[in-house]
């Protein structure tokens, strides 16, 4: 429903009738759309929390390195925005204080990025990435890229069709060219 109809055209009541629910029993779980939406998102998150939690464990325990884990996550906002287009646009173009609600993680960050700053972190104490790269900065680069995508489909800028066979590449390249890896002195010195 919500993928047909602009957020704020959607009414509970055809939300009641999609579901063949009386409008008071659907009152009585949901104060208003939000809190439907809220619930939605929690759903979405806890499933790529999730996935995310089990990549980074990967890299944690050595098997998986930086680059594989972080378009593993990656692939993982990609997945989780063509599952459900329509609730992903809401969270992130028309309510986005209902995302940062539901992904509100520890210290106030979100639960969205805390995996993929993790890897950084890790992967950065091992060497295998360059030790100037913030977590942070990295992975709010890659949400507003991909964030981006959204935006410019919503507006018509760019087609679905468009967004689902570029987003994903686009991310990836974005990934390995930051995730370059660190050059020893040796390197240096063959380069010369």
């Amino acid at each position: 429903m919500f993928a047909d109809q602009p957020y704020d055209a959607v009414r509970v009541e055809d939300i009641s009738e999609a579901a063949e629910l009386a409008k008071g029993t659907v009152y009585l779980y949901f104060p208003d759309k939000d809190a439907i939406v809220t619930e939605l998102g929690n759903r979405l998150l806890i499933d790529m929390s999730a996935k995310m939690s089990a990549v980074t464990q990967e890299v944690g325990a050595e098997r998986l390195g930086p680059v594989d884990a972080l378009l593993a996550m990656v692939r993982i906002w990609h997945d989780a925005y063509w599952l459900s287009p329509g609730l992903f646009r809401i969270l992130v173009l028309d309510r986005p204080q209902i995302l940062a609600q539901v992904t509100r993680g520890e210290h106030g960050s979100s639960k969205l990025l805390e995996p993929i700053e993790r890897v950084v972190a890790f992967s950065k104490q091992r060497g295998q990435m360059e030790p100037s790269l913030e977590p942070d900065v990295f992975s709010h680069a890659l949400w507003a890229l991909f964030v981006g995508g959204l935006l410019l489909s919503g507006r018509g800028d760019i087609t679905e069709t468009d967004l689902r066979s570029t987003s994903l590449p686009v991310l990836q390249a974005l990934v390995r060219g930051l995730c370059m890896p660190v050059a020893t002195s040796n390197d240096e010195s063959q380069g010369q």
